[in-house]
């Protein structure tokens, strides 16, 4: 009898600790999964989840601070923060600080990873000299080359400045270019091309440069006697262009130099991503305009008010190779309408500015099948103190910029969010990823994407790039008579 009740209890107690056992996993699986995705009891001992924060900086190895609060990690690092608003500040000896007002949210990845530090002790280095003034000194937007000619020079200079050692090469462009007086510079993808725009007489021409092998540059308006408007990069391997000529759309095939005919005419503008080609026509609205496509989200106003089978409006169209243009959206005629195209993290978007609002869409294009933008989700409409000149697309098409002289419009596709600012000239150009540089009474000061953290850095009238490996300032000056480029160390 003792024996059966001694079994009894001992089973008891088994089936017991099992459940306590079973209660004790159950029960830590579950906190370690919402420690996992990031919830913890906040000091108000409520249940909260925390996003994640990824710092990231150039160079690495800075000092992170967190509401005044020294992190243990440096950069690059990781870390819980709990969803609100925080003071990021990230510093080094020997350097600059950098700091920003950042925002958490819950369960999200909030990644900083453009924090740029500089040497505060820096030493100019003389790279060149010349006794003449350096003239178009052009830098290809990854700090890879720079492209410059010396007034009275016949020949033009390619320095190599994606190392630490420079190499430099001269071109003959005499052929190519004659006596035009080159005024812009676009460089394509792989920066073995550039696109000129020169001036000769009161007349625009165009000379395509091949880098690589000069002998190979010729001169895009003369070759087919057209008055092209603009032209850029059709792809990035600079195989192709697209052209402006009299309001009408054309590509270029450089290889055997052929002109094709009419794409598209009474066209204002266009925007090439290298993908997928957009541009901005003048029509009737019985000529393409949908009611559902045609209406632009940027006012409480009807845009259709007025407007009949034969009221003249401005399109944006989506190019399609050997099929029927796209119908994107339309407005009326009246209106400045401009368009730009990126695809980030595997997401597209969609840029319009008409007039001075701004309309971000995100999705996938309108296509033969599904014409407007009705399936675009729009993730953004603002006003802009101005109408922006132009739009452009940068740093891995993470940022979608809108400009008028000095006012700038940056759109951030990784938050979703505008930053809007006044710098002090117009002269604003990109210095590296994230970073615009701005010239002013002969000084460079560069700043994040975002408007913050401006600093001071040197002397020059000139546009400044920092080199692809990160470790060089590039600029020139003219220092008692004689035209330097110099360059100064910015990281160890």
């Amino acid at each position: 009898m003792d024996r059966e009740r001694k079994k009894r209890i001992r089973t008891i107690k088994l089936i017991v600790t099992e459940i306590i056992m079973t209660i004790v996993v159950v029960a830590a699986v579950i906190v370690l999964t919402f420690v996992a995705m990031g919830y913890n009891v906040n000091k108000d001992g409520d249940l909260a989840q925390s996003g994640l924060l990824q710092v990231r900086s150039i160079p690495s190895g800075a000092t992170v601070e967190i509401d005044d609060e020294v992190m243990l990690a440096h950069t690059n690092m990781s870390k819980m923060l709990s969803a609100g608003n925080h003071n990021l500040k990230l510093s080094k000896e020997g350097y600059d600080t950098w700091s920003k007002e950042i925002t958490a949210e819950s369960g999200w990845l909030l990644k900083i990873e453009y924090p740029r530090l500089f040497l505060k002790d820096r030493t100019m280095e003389k790279v060149r000299e010349y006794d003449n003034q350096i003239e178009n000194m052009s830098f290809s937007e990854d700090g890879s080359r720079a492209l410059y000619n010396i007034a009275g020079d016949r020949y033009w200079t390619l320095l190599d400045i994606a190392s630490d050692d420079i190499s430099e090469t001269k071109l003959n462009l005499e052929e190519a270019l004659g006596s035009n007086v080159v005024r812009e510079i676009f460089w394509n993808d792989n920066n073995e091309k550039v696109l000129m725009r020169t001036k000769n007489s009161d007349k625009n021409e165009w000379i395509l440069v091949n880098l690589k092998n000069p002998s190979e540059s010729f001169n895009v308006t003369q070759e087919f006697g057209l008055d092209f408007s603009k032209v850029r990069f059709l792809t990035g391997a600079g195989d192709r262009l697209v052209t402006l000529e009299n309001n009408n759309l054309r590509i270029i095939t450089v290889n055997g130099k052929t002109v094709s005919g009419i794409l598209a005419s009474s066209v204002d503008d266009f925007y090439n991503d290298g993908t997928t080609l957009a541009y901005v026509g003048n029509y009737t609205f019985k000529d393409y305009a949908k009611e559902q496509a045609f209406l632009l989200k940027e006012s409480t106003e009807s845009e259709s008010d007025g407007i009949s089978s034969d009221t003249p409006i401005k399109a944006i169209m989506i190019y399609q190779d050997s099929a029927e243009d796209v119908f994107v959206a339309g407005a009326k005629s009246d209106r400045r309408m401009q368009v730009a195209l990126s695809e980030y993290l595997g997401k597209k978007y969609l840029m319009i500015a008409l007039d001075n609002s701004l309309l971000v869409y995100r999705g996938e294009y309108p296509n033969s099948t599904r014409q407007g933008l009705a399936d675009m989700e729009l993730i953004l409409e603002e006003k802009l103190t101005s109408v922006p000149d132009a739009l452009t697309v940068w740093s891995d098409e993470q940022l979608m910029m809108a400009r008028n002289g000095a006012e700038v419009a940056m759109f951030d596709a990784e938050l979703s969010k505008l930053s809007q600012y006044t710098l002090g000239s117009d002269m604003v150009f990109i210095v590296s990823d994230y970073l615009l540089g701005n010239i002013v009474d002969g000084k460079l000061s560069v700043l994040d994407f975002d408007g913050q953290n401006l600093r001071e850095l040197a002397k020059t009238d000139s546009s400044a790039v920092i080199s692809r490996n990160n470790k060089w300032l590039y600029y020139d000056l003219t220092v008692d008579g004689k035209t330097n480029i110099f360059r100064e160390k910015i990281i160890e």
